[in-house]
């Protein structure tokens, strides 16, 4: 949820031009609140804050890469469009940064 909440107030602070005052303030209070959970530790409610910030960046992000304000309408089942906790969001940032992810194994004396 930590992730989350910093990956989401990143697209806010980000992208508050582009968005509806309405949207903002409700992702914000989902932000602080998620921040709240994480800090009381309470497991309960993280993963209800987590579940409803997972939905309100889906949307929010879905809306912003069709070029519009969002809408109150089902989020987006795709992980990679809030940039989510780990998963597909951290490939969309390393793709931005020209980041190649590759294994590598040292080998001493081979040619």
């Amino acid at each position: 949820l930590d992730n989350l909440c910093y990956s989401a107030e990143k697209t806010l602070r980000d992208n508050k031009d582009k968005l509806q005052a309405a949207d903002v303030s409700q992702l914000d209070a989902l932000i602080q609140e998620g921040k709240k959970a994480v800090e009381q530790q309470d497991d309960g409610v993280i993963a209800s804050v987590t579940e409803r910030l997972e939905k309100e960046a889906h949307r929010i992000a879905a809306a912003m890469y069709q070029g519009g304000a969002p809408e109150n309408g089902p989020a987006p089942a795709s992980n990679a469009a809030a940039g989510g906790a780990g998963g597909a969001g951290a490939d969309d940032r390393a793709r931005k940064n020209n980041v190649v992810d590759a294994e590598f194994e040292e080998t001493h004396g081979h040619p």
